[in-house]
């Protein structure tokens, strides 16, 4: 190829290139040539482009400017400079444009050749890539504060929250996440809990282990929400009860099992005294309903103790000792006695009976009997008492308390068949909070029964049944009416009972009764004075039971009394305003049909002021005092009676006294 045909092809190009080229002198940057897509992108024609210079025709937008671009055409044979720089356009407008210099060697001398290529597209496809990275980066931050916030929220939420939340691997049981409540619920931190995939089997309690493991490998497999209830161990070793609610989640590693811990300790043991007390409220209504049953037999059942007992020491005090009959008198008499001694521990353990208190010691009570006591527990079991000499007063009946310590070493002697020791104390007590009985007795002081012995123990099942009338564990051989005789008169005298036992270990029962303050105690009742006398005056006998009054009438006159006597209340107001004489004594049942006793005595009294009054009464304790019977300073006698017992209580009550209950 030639020069020309060089020359003629670069002339070519130059006119049909695509970009803006322009032709400038490198020492005096002036234009001159353009081609055409110079003339098409500013606009303006060739003679307006030729009076130009370099640094009118171009600016520089940023960096070194223009005499940066010059210095690099005069020194370097080629130079992109590919941003920056804006070409000018008719009308005062400008093109971004990216540039291309390149040094040619012409005859006259160097030139510069610059390409100018428009980047308007590009600088706006490039300004909304910039504006939708903007704003992708913003709303990026907004997300994240987002997420920031709802994490700092849900922080928050976690530790304010009264439940452990957790989160754990279904397949190796690992804790993955433990809230910070976790510490206090079982004293091991966080960390702790996910140590170890075994943490949480290992501190279930062995009661529990085996059925919670079971279950909730169970509800994993198939996949469903579960919730448990089961004992953890703590770290000081409480056993703490939680209620776990766990469901299977989704999560970004996979599936985890996800729940929450809620102690309920507290719940449980609120159940717990809930069922106990329920299970105490059945045990009294089973005891009331027993009671119920012995005060409605009570009255008739009294009534015939009192003809058979009555005419029975009738028959033994009538026939000489060397007559064959008199043994099977002795015999019905004695079968009599046991009887009545039946019913007044039916009444007694219902607390139905009616007491005689006194104020008494329970020191003195014991050391009376101690003889007696240590007669009947034999040789082969050690008696021993320790007995408070400043024990407080407490008041109750006497002949009740007796029972009461009778019954409790008999049942601690039957104990020890093969013999023991056996420990009859007294002492003062304080019932305060913590206090075994702090739930059954009013904060106060107390005097304390206590009888230890050394036997085989009870087991919890027979312990918690042991005052149930009728339980026994003798086989038959006794009544199952001696601890609930107990129990009976303990509660019915504003007290309590007590029993620590343990297979093995022995027995105690400890008998709490309210101290009295200031008050003394009566001694043991000695044989009233006068118990054989009988008397000259007149009674008024009111029963409407006839075999009753027949034989108390026997009684009364057997002892020297004039009788005066009715079947019914209107017929004792009758006798007693026909009566010409005096009348020293009413000695009438309390509930009778029509006019029950204490009606008959008011009428009485009306006409007779100052008379005495006896009130008798098969009835339970109940039963008279809704009479109006039951305090002041008439005297009760409770039946059955023997004729004799009648004799020394009216002989009593006309001297002024009360007499033996």
């Amino acid at each position: 190829m030639t020069t020309a045909d060089t020359q003629e092809l670069g002339l070519t190009l130059f006119e049909e290139i695509g970009d803006a080229a322009v032709v400038a002198d490198p020492d005096t940057a002036r234009v001159v040539e353009v081609n055409p897509a110079a003339r098409r992108l500013t606009g303006m024609p060739r003679p307006l482009l030729l009076r130009l210079t370099l640094d009118e025709l171009f600016r520089a937008d940023r960096g070194a400017g223009m005499a940066h671009l010059l210095r690099a055409l005069r020194a370097t044979q080629t130079f992109h400079a590919q941003d920056g720089y804006s070409l000018r356009r008719a009308g005062a407008d400008w093109v971004p444009v990216n540039l291309t210099l390149t040094r040619l060697h012409a005859e006259a001398g160097p030139l510069g050749l610059i390409l100018a290529r428009d980047v308007t597209d590009r600088r706006r496809a490039e300004d909304e890539l910039r504006r939708a990275n903007a704003e992708l980066e913003r709303r990026v931050a907004d997300r994240t504060a987002d997420l920031r916030g709802a994490a700092a929220t849900y922080e928050r939420l976690v530790h304010s929250l009264d439940v452990v939340v957790w989160e754990a691997d279904p397949a190796s049981g690992r804790f993955t996440f433990v809230g910070p409540q976790a510490e206090a619920l079982l004293g091991f931190p966080p960390a702790a809990w996910l140590s170890s995939p075994t943490f949480w089997a290992d501190r279930l309690h062995p009661d529990d282990r085996d059925r919670c493991v079971a279950l909730r490998r169970e509800h994993v497999r198939a996949g469903a929400d579960h919730r448990l209830e089961y004992r953890l161990a703590a770290a000081d070793g409480r056993a703490v009860w939680v209620e776990d609610r766990a469901r299977l989640a989704p999560s970004p590693a996979g599936v985890r099992l996800a729940g929450t811990l809620r102690d309920v300790t507290r719940r449980r043991a609120a159940e717990e005294a809930r069922a106990a007390l329920e299970e105490r409220l059945r045990q009294a209504q089973k005891l009331e309903a027993v009671g119920r049953l012995a005060g409605g037999i009570a009255h008739d059942f009294n009534n015939l103790l009192t003809v058979i007992n009555g005419y029975a020491e009738l028959l033994v005090g009538d026939l000489p000792a060397d007559d064959p009959r008199r043994g099977a008198a002795e015999a019905v008499l004695d079968a009599g006695d046991r009887a009545a001694r039946l019913t007044r521990q039916l009444l007694a353990f219902g607390r139905r009976q009616v007491l005689a208190p006194v104020v008494l010691s329970l020191t003195e009570v014991v050391a009376s009997a101690e003889g007696m006591l240590r007669r009947l527990v034999g040789e082969d079991v050690s008696f021993a008492t320790a007995l408070d000499p400043d024990l407080p007063p407490v008041e109750a009946d006497p002949g009740q308390i007796e029972q009461v310590v009778l019954n409790l070493v008999v049942n601690a002697r039957e104990a020890m068949p093969t013999g023991g020791a056996l420990t009859v104390s007294t002492r003062a007590v304080e019932v305060g909070p913590g206090h075994p009985a702090a739930g059954e007795l009013a904060p106060d002081w107390y005097a304390e029964l206590t009888v230890s012995d050394t036997g085989a123990g009870m087991t919890d099942e027979v312990r918690a049944r042991v005052f149930e009338p009728f339980f026994t564990t003798k086989g038959g051989k006794g009544t199952g009416l001696g601890l609930a005789t107990v129990f009976g008169v303990v509660k019915q005298s504003g007290g309590h009972v007590l029993v620590d036992s343990a297979v093995g270990a022995g027995t105690t029962f400890r008998v709490l009764l309210p101290a009295v303050a200031g008050g003394a105690a009566e001694g043991p009742a000695a044989e009233p004075a006068g118990a054989s006398r009988g008397g000259a005056e007149t009674v008024l006998l009111v029963e409407d039971e006839g075999q009753v009054r027949r034989i108390a009438r026997s009684a009364l006159e057997a002892a020297g009394y004039a009788v005066v006597e009715a079947s019914d209340g209107p017929g004792a107001v009758a006798v007693a305003a026909a009566h010409p004489g005096p009348i020293d004594l009413v000695v009438t049942d309390v509930v009778m049909p029509g006019m029950g006793g204490r009606a008959v005595a008011e009428a009485v009294r009306r006409g007779r002021p100052g008379v005495k009054v006896l009130y008798v009464s098969g009835y339970t304790d109940d039963a008279v005092l809704r009479h109006g019977v039951g305090g002041g300073a008439d005297a009760f006698l409770q039946k059955p009676f023997t004729p004799r017992s009648l004799a020394e209580k009216v002989r009593a009550v006309l001297d002024g006294g009360s007499g033996p209950a």
